[in-house]
């Protein structure tokens, strides 16, 4: 349906205005728009591309294309209109596909122009044609490897060795390859999706920000970070509670105990992760970003505060703040304790081996967190690469906790090799049956 003549109106001898908009309009014939034209409205209908005005409508000012659910792609035709200095689009990824075409055709003058004149009502950080760059591809995709080995590894044997799959500290740290692998799930997808969008990200951005697989990586992502962070604070408090109350059996985290804070740490990491489903904008949304996490300012995107990344900022910094108290405490109950030498060293030796897992995800948590705040506050620039700093160290984190498990637990080591010798004992059995 083309524009008809009568949308015509004009206001003066100076300023004249064509409203079509909320006409139901699905394209518009550019002859039907007066050349005198200065403020062209085509806001609230069905339009997929703009009319073709050429050159003779240089009094052209603004176009208003917005509520135009499926204008995603502006023709770079546009900066021919000499006078043009407001074209209002309701997604800033409409604007960076523009950006792109206009860069490759007019290099950065073009650029510049797209971003003066084009003003979104949405504003898009991320304008990029890619949505990992070259060496964040390679990063991940050995993290991804690495991570699925390690961690499948770990948990094997750990759950796969009879005589110690029932103890607390097994149980405890089984949790945390459970956790890495649903965080290799996010790096995988994300892996995959960037190589297939990689060079032309911007004509993709928003089909995938609004999948539902975005949604997915992004619920797995905030399940599988609050969940490792919980498993720290847990690993600390049990191991305080051993050394500083040796002797008071009823208070250690044993048995039942233990699996009812594991299953409680488990709820509220889906609780929390599960809030942004409801897409409120003060509770955060994950079809926002690139990277499907909620992790962003809620004045960056012209929404009210995100109150879940309030939230969310808060539980991780309580917990950093509660293990770097308790490790402290740890270390001053263990050199005042008065009880036999054995187990004064004993304690001593259980208290390094934890401090020296923890001081290395200490400095990382430090700078995880400081991309959380800029993330949280703020705004351009500076919460873009705080989310993207935040997502990196967060991956990272699938194989730096059970690497270094790996390397300080010698009973680890030693239920490796019995679990080695028990397959392969079962494999001979089996080939002479």
């Amino acid at each position: 349906m083309a524009c008809p003549s009568e949308c015509i109106c004009s206001w003066n001898s100076t300023n004249a205005t064509t409203d079509c908009s909320s006409m139901n309009l699905y394209t518009i014939n550019g002859d039907n728009v007066d050349n005198s034209t200065t403020y062209l409205d085509l806001s609230n209908n069905h339009l997929t591309e703009l009319p073709d005005l050429d050159v003779q409508y240089s009094s052209l000012v603004t176009i208003d294309a917005r509520r135009n659910g499926d204008l995603v792609h502006i023709p770079t035709w546009v900066s021919n209109l000499a006078n043009l200095t407001s074209l209002l689009v309701d997604k800033g990824s409409t604007c960076c596909v523009l950006e792109k075409e206009m860069l490759a055709q007019n290099g950065t003058l073009g650029k510049h122009w797209v971003e003066t004149v084009c003003q979104p009502t949405v504003p898009n950080t991320e304008c990029t044609d890619h949505l990992l760059d070259i060496f964040t591809l390679v990063l991940y995709g050995l993290v991804a490897a690495a991570s699925f080995i390690i961690n499948t590894w770990v948990l094997v044997v750990l759950y796969g060795t009879k005589n110690r799959r029932t103890t607390p500290t097994q149980l405890l740290m089984g949790q945390f390859p459970v956790s890495n692998l649903l965080m290799t799930f996010y790096t995988v997808v994300l892996l995959e999706r960037s190589v297939s969008f990689y060079n032309e990200y911007h004509y993709h951005q928003e089909s995938w920000i609004h999948s539902q697989l975005c949604t997915l990586c992004g619920f797995i992502f905030i399940t599988s970070n609050l969940m490792s962070t919980q498993l720290y604070l847990l690993t600390i408090i049990e191991m305080y509670i051993k050394i500083a109350f040796p002797f008071k059996d009823h208070l250690h985290l044993t048995g039942k105990k233990l699996n009812y804070a594991i299953l409680i740490l488990w709820i509220i990491s889906l609780s929390v992760a599960t809030l942004p489903l409801f897409k409120s904008v003060r509770i955060g949304m994950y079809n926002v970003t690139s990277m499907c996490i909620p992790v962003y300012s809620g004045t960056l995107f012209g929404l009210e505060t995100n109150i879940w990344l309030r939230i969310y900022a808060s539980i991780l910094t309580l917990c950093f703040e509660t293990i770097v108290v308790l490790l402290i405490l740890l270390l001053r109950s263990v050199s005042h304790q008065r009880h036999s030498n054995t187990l004064t060293q004993e304690n001593r030796r259980l208290v390094y081996n934890v401090i020296f897992m923890i001081a290395i995800h200490i400095v990382l948590w430090s700078v995880l967190l400081i991309c959380l705040f800029m993330s949280t506050f703020g705004t351009g620039e500076l919460g873009y690469y705080g989310r993207i700093g935040f997502s990196r160290l967060a991956v990272l984190e699938t194989i730096l906790n059970v690497t270094v498990y790996i390397i300080r637990k010698r009973t680890f080591q030693e239920d490796t090799k019995r679990f080695i010798k028990l397959f392969f004992e079962k494999i001979r059995c089996t080939s002479v049956l």
